[in-house]
């Protein structure tokens, strides 16, 4: 029982930084598409939402907006967590992998 939950943990810390790493991506371009879209004439930005997967980390969805016009306020601060997020989810998978690997040495 033990290793069952420790296994769904380590799936657990992967899936939800691949996931999280993805959203963060999603996110990014989405803004950089409305950035560059900023000036054109009836365009509708992209919408990123994310909606939590239990045991399985988020999942993001683009969509165009109902509304025209670009918010360059609100496209620098997607551009920030975006970018955040996926450094984060990057860093926690790193931090797992190095924890598995100290893990497999003490066993060796």
């Amino acid at each position: 029982m033990v290793l069952q939950r420790g296994y769904a943990d380590e799936a657990s810390v992967f899936s939800d930084s691949i996931s999280g790493m993805n959203a963060g991506e999603l996110i990014v371009t989405a803004a950089a598409d409305n950035i560059a879209n900023a000036n054109t004439e009836n365009y509708n930005p992209w919408i990123v939402k994310l909606t939590a997967q239990p045991l399985r980390g988020v999942r993001a969805n683009a969509e165009k907006s109902p509304d025209e016009g670009v918010d360059m306020a609100d496209q620098m601060v997607g551009l920030i967590t975006g970018s955040l997020l996926y450094k984060a989810n990057a860093r926690a998978l790193q931090t797992s992998a190095e924890t598995d690997g100290y893990v497999f040495d003490a066993l060796a």
